[in-house]
């Protein structure tokens, strides 16, 4: 869970902003896009840590 708490902050910060904006289709996807490859790459950063620490 390296990354997870910045995207979480950049979030929640971006939805203050965005709130007084119109947001298309495409900006929640690509949001939501971003969030799923932050959460994928920290779990497969901490999935090759613990793999490191079982096989030495």
């Amino acid at each position: 869970m390296q990354r997870l708490p910045l995207v979480i902050a950049m979030s929640l910060a971006s939805a203050t902003a965005l709130a007084q904006t119109k947001v298309t289709q495409d900006q929640v996807v690509e949001h939501y896009a971003d969030i799923a490859h932050a959460v994928y790459q920290d779990s497969r950063i901490t999935a090759e840590e613990l793999q490191k620490k079982l096989t030495h």
